[in-house]
């Protein structure tokens, strides 16, 4: 009877511990860039420490009876079925989750530059960065709020919806979906060089954009594309929008 207390004790101890957070945590000091390919949905977020994030909150670890032991379709050095790899100032990581999982959930710091990739056909969530974001989904749809700029998007077969902050004028920025809506919100008082293609569908928008001139045969062959020039407040950065298949709605914050 008296072995009873220790061991319950014990228990509880051990129900304690394993009951902590297990977080995957990778600084982010010397890093300039990220990039992150998966078959799952990706989101990311923002926080405030110079770090990586995958926490233990939001992310499940892999199966407690596989600890200790390799998977046959990936790296992991995470215990998240993730493996994350510095090669100099760019950070890879790569997840192996099968594409039904859950989401993984990456927090990063909000000024560094980032590259998302969902190889199957999976969604990519990004909000609040500040720097360069490029994002690229061959099925899903793209999800980019509270951002400068510049972005890159590809996206293969899915609907495209980005709300800048303010557009940065550093660099070009290039949104293409090849079957699919894409819906931009940018500041009234950006000044951009607007380049939008719709071959087969509309553009509505609620811009003063400012047609430019062009040559006899420039305009027959933005005409047979359905492609408009124009410039937004005297013009600046590069913006082009290609909806091969689908609509662009570009609308004024």
């Amino acid at each position: 009877m008296k072995l009873k207390k220790p061991i319950a004790l014990i228990t509880i101890i051990f129900l304690i511990f394993d009951g902590f957070s297990q977080d995957y945590v990778h600084s982010t000091k010397d890093i300039d860039k990220v990039e992150i390919i998966a078959n799952t949905r990706i989101i990311l977020k923002t926080h405030n420490n110079p770090s990586l994030l995958i926490s233990d909150s939001e992310n499940k670890h892999i199966k407690k009876g596989a600890l200790g032991l390799k998977p046959t379709f990936g790296k992991d050095n995470t215990d998240f079925n993730v493996f994350v790899e510095q090669n100099n100032s760019t950070l890879r990581v790569e997840s192996f989750q099968p594409r039904i999982a859950d989401p993984l959930v990456i927090y990063l710091p909000e000024t560094i530059k980032i590259s998302v990739e969902s190889r199957i056909n999976n969604d990519i969530n990004i909000s609040d960065f500040k720097n360069e974001v490029e994002a690229k989904t061959n099925r899903g749809d793209i999800k980019i709020i509270n951002v400068k700029g510049p972005v890159i998007v590809e996206n293969a077969r899915g609907n495209t919806f980005i709300v800048f902050e303010e557009v940065s004028q550093n660099s070009p920025i290039s949104i293409i979906n090849s079957h699919g809506d894409i819906d931009i919100t940018i500041p009234e008082n950006t000044k951009a060089d607007i380049e939008v293609s719709v071959p087969r569908g509309e553009l509505y928008t609620d811009l003063e954009l400012i047609s430019v001139e062009n040559s006899e045969e420039e305009e027959d062959k933005m005409r047979s594309t359905r492609t408009i020039k124009s410039k937004l407040n005297d013009g600046g950065v590069s913006i082009m929008i290609v909806a091969s298949l689908g609509n662009i709605y570009l609308r004024k914050e």
